[in-house]
C-alpha cells in the first residue's frame, strides 16, 4: 500500500507566494535542467516542494490554501511514463528516460495530490469533491484507509448509505482498530434503522389502504401488517454493534499523506 502516515511535527515551509516563486527560479533564467538531470527529476523535487506548503497551511488550518498547494502537484506528476522521459526531445535535445525509482515516487505523489485534495474539499464542506477526489485516489491505492473513511463519510452525509456502508466496512477490515471508522458506522447504522422505519411505515401505509380496497369490494383481506417486525433488507447485519466496540473516544482528523 502507498498509505503512510503524516508526521505532525514536520516544520513550517513557504508560502504559496513563495512556493510559487521557487518554481520560476530553480535554474538562471532561459537555462534548462543539466542533461544528467531527468525532467522528471525536476518535476518531482518541484511537486515535493508544494507538498511541503500544503502540508504547512493545512497544519495551520488555512484549508483554501493548502487546496491550491496540493492541486499545483497535479502539473508536474502526471505525464511521464516509464518508456521514456515525457519532456525528451524538447528543444533538440535528449535527457535520461525515467527510472524506475522515478517512476515510483511519481506514482506516490499523484497519490498524495488526489487525497490530500479530497481532504481539503472534506474540511471545506464539499462531500461531493471529496468522493471524487478520493475515487481517484483509491483507483491507485485501493486500500488506503483514509480515502476509505473520508470517502465513506461523505457518501453517509450525501445519503448514500449502501456505498457508505461498503467503504466503512472495508476500511473497518483493514484497521479494526480505528475509532473514527467505528464512529461513522455507528452513525450508518442509525440513519440505516431509521430510513428503514421510515420504509417500514410506508409500505404499512400502502398494504392498509389495498386491505381497505379488497373489504369495500369484497374481496379477501389482506393478512395483518406487522409494521413492529425488523423490515427486510437492512443494511446493516445483526451484530454490527458487537464489532464497532465501546466505548469509543472523540473523532481525530486525518492529517494529509506524507511521502
Amino acid at each position: 500500500s502507498l498509505c503512510k502516515m503524516a508526521d505532525a511535527d514536520s516544520k513550517p515551509t513557504p508560502t504559496l507566494v513563495t512556493v510559487a516563486a521557487m518554481a520560476g527560479t530553480d535554474n538562471d533564467a532561459g537555462s534548462e535542467p543539466a542533461k544528467d538531470e531527468s525532467a522528471a527529476a525536476v518535476a518531482i523535487s518541484k511537486a515535493e516542494t508544494f507538498q511541503e506548503a500544503g502540508r504547512a497551511h493545512y497544519q495551520a488550518g488555512d484549508y483554501k490554501a493548502a487546496l491550491a498547494e496540493y492541486h499545483a502537484i497535479f502539473m508536474y506528476v502526471h505525464g511521464h511514463t516509464g518508456q521514456q522521459d515525457a519532456f525528451a526531445g524538447l528543444g533538440g535535445g535528449s535527457r535520461p528516460r525515467v527510472s524506475e525509482n522515478e517512476m515510483r515516487r511519481l506514482a506516490e505523489l499523484k497519490l498524495v495530490h488526489f487525497s490530500n485534495v479530497g481532504l481539503c474539499h472534506l474540511k471545506l464542506g464539499s462531500a461531493t469533491k471529496c468522493i471524487t477526489y478520493c475515487t481517484k485516489a483509491l483507483a491507485l491505492d485501493p486500500d488506503n484507509v483514509k480515502c476509505l473513511f473520508r470517502r465513506g463519510k461523505c457518501r453517509l452525509d450525501e445519503g448514500e448509505l449502501e456505498g457508505a456502508r461498503e467503504d466503512l466496512l472495508r476500511a473497518q477490515g483493514l484497521d479494526g482498530t480505528n475509532r473514527e471508522v467505528a464512529l461513522e458506522l455507528r452513525r450508518l447504522r442509525a440513519l440505516s434503522t431509521a430510513d428503514d422505519k421510515k420504509l417500514a411505515r410506508k409500505f404499512a401505509k400502502v398494504f392498509a389502504a389495498m386491505s381497505a380496497e379488497d373489504d369495500d369490494g369484497g374481496g379477501v383481506n389482506a393478512p395483518p401488517i406487522d409494521t413492529a417486525a425488523e423490515p427486510a433488507g437492512s443494511k446493516i447485519v445483526a451484530g454490527d454493534d458487537d464489532d464497532i466496540g465501546e466505548p469509543l473516544g472523540p473523532p481525530q482528523d486525518f492529517m494529509p499523506e506524507q511521502r
